[in-house]
């Protein structure tokens, strides 16, 4: 006898194996020199703005800093935004990710971790653990984040960096289980000119 419990544990885990196919091939890219591949260093430096809107249930702007330096054989995109929600003090939310080269020409694998060989390797997905890569297109930097939530949906992140004469234009979007949760754009200017 088939129950609603089976049915929505069997969709929970096609689902779960289909987002595993779709970023197997993620997980087990491992790092490679390009030559000539610093696409990245142009992206350098440190950046502050706000969000151009004031989200719902939220009283002001976000306020944002990103710093993408270099690092051992890649870079390290670091974001950190202030949310004020009405009766709360404001909360800081950030996250530092060290990025190498693959052998996909301008795509990055996070390196959040060593392996026992010392060798930098992205986080456990299946453990709740964040899979992260990045992308360069032009004047474009993508970082994708996705996490796989105790009930088998997902948690998937987008933010997109284009460079602009004074800074970056970034726009976020977050999905959860593939519905568009929030939209956010912010104006970012480089200090450190």
């Amino acid at each position: 006898m088939i129950t609603t419990d089976t049915v929505h544990m069997r969709e929970s885990t096609r689902r779960r194996c289909m987002l595993l196919s779709l970023f197997a091939g993620l997980l087990f890219v491992l790092p490679t020199a390009q030559a000539g591949s610093n696409s990245y260093e142009r992206f350098l430096g440190n950046y502050r703005g706000e969000s151009d809107t004031v989200p719902e249930g939220e009283s002001a702007k976000r306020q944002m800093v990103v710093q993408i330096k270099p690092s051992n054989n890649g870079f390290t995109v670091s974001w950190n935004t202030t949310i004020s929600k009405p009766g709360h003090r404001p909360k800081s939310k950030g996250l530092s990710v060290v990025f190498v080269a693959t052998s996909k020409s301008h795509t990055y694998a996070s390196a959040m971790r060593r392996d026992m060989f010392g060798n930098p390797v992205s986080l456990d997905l299946m453990k709740g653990e964040p899979l992260v890569w990045a992308t360069i297109n032009g004047d474009t930097m993508t970082v994708y984040l996705i996490r796989i939530l105790d009930d088998g949906s997902q948690d998937f992140q987008i933010d997109r960096r284009t460079r602009t004469p004074d800074g970056l234009r970034s726009e976020f979007v977050g999905l959860y289980d593939g519905e568009p949760l929030r939209r956010i754009g912010a104006t970012l200017t480089r200090i450190d000119k």
